[in-house]
């Protein structure tokens, strides 16, 4: 996470982790892919992320830009087993 906090702070978009996906559908979200991971193996990894609802301080441009950074980190970062993500998997 710290790659990503960087990455983020450096592109001038706050971000802070946490340790609370949310109520309700958030957290079945999340525990629902967790739990297709932990039966499948598959995706390698999974994150997941809060995104601040459409304002004037988070147009829809920088929330892509904060995802597409968040995504082409989690894409570099070595998967368990040592290799880097497929390029494809970021579709």
């Amino acid at each position: 996470w710290d790659a990503s906090l960087a990455a983020l702070a450096a592109a001038g978009l706050p971000a802070a982790p946490s340790q609370d996906a949310g109520q309700y559908v958030c957290e079945s979200s999340y525990w629902a892919a967790l739990d297709h991971r932990r039966r499948t193996g598959q995706p390698a990894r999974i994150m997941f992320l809060h995104v601040p609802p459409l304002s004037d301080d988070w147009p829809r441009e920088r929330i892509a830009a904060a995802m597409r950074i968040l995504i082409r980190i989690g894409c570099e970062a070595p998967q368990p087993g040592g290799k880097a993500a497929a390029p494809e998997a970021v579709g």
